[in-house]
């Protein structure tokens, strides 16, 4: 994969991304990072990008950058005329785990309720069934440690 990102001619960029996703997976952090910096130096607007450089930057505990990174990516997503909400629930989901492990934990419960506020197709439902399932967890590990008791609106639905 490696060679390919250096030498390919037509799939360097598609390496690049899938190579992120493995050292990611691989919990390579400083390594994906690295890639995912160079891609958005070639590419300022690549959305994978711009994921490898946040999921990169809340592995290594840079809970400062990876927040304003997700966030950029909400806000692109969110403004774009098409949208699923997929991207927009994925973001919603880091951010959590991001409050979570800073023990923000009322703006983890407010994260998760915010992936709730989406419509969704049945098809995306699907495919988010997972991190919405992590979600619940994170909610209720949150709900949890505060040792406060949310009020009916913040209880998972």
């Amino acid at each position: 994969m490696y060679d390919a990102r250096m030498y390919g001619i037509y799939i360097k960029n598609l390496a690049s991304v899938a190579l992120i996703d493995i050292l990611l997976n691989e919990s390579r952090f400083n390594d994906a990072l690295q890639i995912a910096n160079e891609l958005e130096k070639m590419y300022p607007n690549c959305t994978l990008a711009k994921w490898g450089q946040a999921k990169a930057l809340f592995g290594i505990k840079e809970y400062t950058k990876s927040p304003n990174i997700f966030n950029e990516i909400l806000n692109k997503v969110e403004s774009a005329s098409v949208d699923n909400h997929y991207n927009a629930a994925l973001c919603h989901l880091w951010l959590a785990k991001i409050e979570l492990a800073k023990g923000n934990y009322t703006e983890a419960v407010a994260q998760c309720n915010r992936m709730s506020y989406y419509e969704f197709e049945d098809q995306i439902r699907k495919r988010l069934e997972k991190p919405l399932n992590e979600a619940a967890g994170i909610k209720k590990q949150a709900i949890s440690k505060s040792g406060r008791n949310f009020d009916s609106t913040l209880q998972n639905k």
